[in-house]
């Protein structure tokens, strides 16, 4: 399986995902203006995500694959995100 990397990003940041450019692109998970410690990086060139990429950052952002997968296609939502995020007790 693979994702296109722009998708990814385009989504991160449609649900409180903000970039901040090293020298990997690092994107910051925002609760109301406030960084949490949840973030996930990307390779400056990759086009695409593969199966191992993919779980990395799954893992990086607390989520299963299948759910990064759903999250990273707009089938998990910021909120739906947020909650999962607080019953792992990664959020308050």
């Amino acid at each position: 399986m693979t994702l296109k990397t722009n998708d990814i990003k385009s989504n991160l940041c449609k649900k409180g995902f903000a970039e901040s450019n090293t020298d990997h692109k690092v994107f910051w998970f925002y609760i109301d203006g406030t960084r949490t410690p949840i973030r996930t990086k990307f390779s400056h060139s990759a086009d695409e995500v593969g199966d191992n990429l993919i779980h990395l950052m799954a893992n990086q952002i607390h989520l299963t694959k299948g759910e990064f997968v759903k999250f990273a296609n707009c089938q998990i939502s910021e909120r739906e995100y947020i909650e999962i995020q607080k019953g792992l007790g990664n959020l308050k």
